[in-house]
């Protein structure tokens, strides 16, 4: 069984700076434009699942900056980036500053409708789509009709950080229209408030399963229809790491194609959060046969 995995979302220039604040006194924050990196969770999706083996592409708009700044795709020796996509606006920036008390900074490169009309024009048939959020509301709206047009393919919901600027009617949509949803303790606590719902309730309204990832302390996971249950880590790395949560995806997307049940992709998921995690690397060179063999105790 193969078939194209569509993922679909914006592609970043990601800086995560390490300064800290000194003193009270106003100052300049001095950014080395050198220490930031082209990323975002669509690059990630077709990272992992091209070792997996699964075709993949990225429905994910650029700017002419980004060009020739993503590496070839580790197992297929392909260039991920679409040259039809490209905007007229530079990629999308991510400034985040962990060390001082300011909110992180998203400049948005924006995307007109003729170049909106290009992409979605050539998305075609998928065997999956997963949708890695956007913090562009007319992506979300063309990616919202995609989900719903499609009723074949298997649609993943992963939103990340981007969850919190959608509305709550479109949350609810992307929820009803997706049959896996997978989001962190604090997007789900997000989501718990603004429907005015218990976590499970919540997870309840997809269509397969709900899952929600905890870091160190795993996955808790809800199938449609389904007692939930609960896999620990494995990692045995503590906290929150950059790209664990994708990979969480692309080994439950892997595990649920190759068995079509929950606890496999589950699993999966796990194992490959888990590489990921011990890796220190967003985009790691995966054990494909310890992932594969994670989905059966």
């Amino acid at each position: 069984m193969k078939g194209t995995v569509l993922a679909v979302g914006d592609l970043l220039l990601q800086l995560i700076n390490t300064q800290t604040q000194k003193g009270s006194y106003q100052r300049t924050l001095i950014v080395d434009g050198a220490d930031a990196n082209y990323g975002g969770t669509p690059w990630n999706i077709v990272w992992n699942l091209d070792q997996l083996g699964w075709p993949t592409r990225m429905l994910a708009h650029y700017g002419p900056d980004a060009v020739g700044q993503f590496q070839p795709l580790p197992e297929s020796g392909r260039d991920p980036l679409e040259p039809r996509w490209q905007k007229r606006t530079r990629t999308d920036q991510l400034l985040v500053f962990p060390g001082i008390s300011m909110p992180a900074i998203y400049l948005m490169g924006r995307l007109s409708r003729c170049e909106l009309d290009t992409m979605f024009a050539d998305a075609g048939a998928s065997l999956v789509i997963a949708f890695g959020g956007s913090r562009h509301p007319e992506l979300r709206s063309r990616t919202l009709e995609l989900l719903s047009s499609q009723a074949g393919p298997l649609r993943v919901f992963s939103p990340s950080y981007t969850v919190y600027e959608y509305g709550v009617e479109e949350l609810s949509a992307f929820l009803s229209h997706a049959d896996i949803a997978i989001v962190n303790r604090s997007e789900s606590a997000f989501l718990a408030e603004v429907f005015s719902e218990d976590e499970a309730e919540v997870m309840a309204r997809l269509r397969i399963a709900g899952i929600v990832t905890r870091d160190e302390a795993g996955a808790a996971i809800y199938p449609a229809g389904d007692a939930p249950f609960h896999l620990a880590s494995t990692s045995g790395v503590l906290g929150d790491v950059i790209g664990a949560g994708d990979a969480f995806m692309c080994g439950f997307i892997d595990g649920f194609l190759l068995h079509r049940q929950v606890v496999a992709a589950a699993r999966t998921g796990i194992e490959v959060a888990a590489q990921a995690a011990r890796s220190g690397l967003v985009c790691t060179v995966l054990d494909v046969a310890r992932a594969r063999a994670a989905a059966t105790p």
